[in-house]
């Protein structure tokens, strides 16, 4: 790894450890055990670290998410696939994390957000037109409303104040949500395959 990428690899263990606003330039650079002075040789500040990670960690996941859609059967299998995924990854995640990024760095929050507008809206209408063509999703639902709906539960996510108000863990949280969706828009057909897929 070059210079750049350590000291990504580093601030994100420490961003996912302890929160973002909690770990300070000097912290990443003991833990690489080099000066300050090369991180800034790098990166402007820690706002560019912070905009740096995000934009590497979004990338990472939309090709993990492409690769879990090529790979699925059906719509069900993909939503539960991308789930796992996504519980998989956030279980690495300080959910303090997504606080810090909605207060204190508005403009990477909301780099965010339109990642989920652009990517995740439409990854979600092409997964429930593929699914009606597939006989599993429901043909008298407003695609683009429901997308839209799917999509603010996504967004609950990352709300901490919710997992602590319901006393849930993000997977408990997530499972949840995931059910009521495709319970609410399957088939007969797509409930056989939803019911199937549960542990």
């Amino acid at each position: 790894m070059n210079v750049k990428d350590n000291i990504l690899s580093a601030a994100q263990e420490l961003f996912f450890k302890k929160g973002i606003k909690s770990v300070t330039v000097d912290d990443i650079a003991a833990k690489l055990k080099i000066s300050k002075k090369t991180i800034y040789e790098t990166f402007e500040n820690k706002d560019a670290i912070v905009f740096e990670l995000v934009k590497a960690h979004l990338n990472h996941h939309k090709e993990l998410i492409e690769k879990l859609i090529e790979q699925s059967d059906n719509i069900i299998e993909e939503t539960m696939n991308v789930v796992r995924c996504s519980s998989e990854m956030m279980n690495h995640i300080n959910p303090v994390v997504f606080e810090d990024l909605k207060t204190y760095y508005p403009k990477v929050w909301k780099y965010l957000e339109d990642f989920k507008a652009s990517f995740i809206m439409q990854t979600i209408i092409k997964g429930l037109e593929k699914g009606q063509k597939q006989g599993l999703i429901r043909k008298d639902i407003n695609i683009k409303l429901i997308a839209y709906l799917r999509l603010l539960q996504i967004n609950l996510l990352f709300e901490t104040d919710i997992l602590e108000k319901f006393n849930l863990t993000f997977n408990e949280l997530q499972n949840q949500l995931t059910k009521h969706f495709l319970y609410g828009i399957a088939t007969e057909k797509g409930i056989k395959i939803i019911q199937q897929s549960e542990p």
